[in-house]
């Protein structure tokens, strides 16, 4: 659902609060720092089943776990997305650990006294 968060992001450069213009770069930040992450999760097996030659049974056993830690970290990251969610819900303004230094740097934001 993150890339609502793209449409939201765009509206809010205009017209949002600045509590809604922080949840919204922060929100596009953390989906798509996981998004990146599934992705390397997905290719690593592959990855590693060209480049070393093992046999059929240890390649399958190697995809097996690889596919427990991509459902581990699924589940860790809709976790997470839900008590974001909830403490924004709230009202709160917070940091989301690694996605919210990078959205800063990424989109920074001002004030709307500032803008110009």
């Amino acid at each position: 659902m993150w890339p609502l968060a793209i449409l939201e992001l765009l509206r809010s450069q205009h017209e949002g609060s600045l509590w809604m213009r922080l949840h919204s770069r922060q929100a596009v930040v953390f989906g798509a720092l996981a998004s990146i992450v599934f992705l390397v999760l997905f290719a690593i097996p592959f990855i590693i089943s060209f480049f070393v030659y093992s046999s059929a049974g240890a390649i399958i056993a190697f995809y097996g776990v690889a596919m427990a830690v991509e459902v581990l970290f699924g589940l860790l990251i809709l976790v997470l997305a839900v008590y974001y969610s909830i403490r924004a819900s709230r009202g709160e303004l917070f940091d989301i650990p690694v996605a919210s230094p990078i959205s800063v740097r990424l989109f920074p934001i001002r004030r709307r006294d500032q803008d110009g």
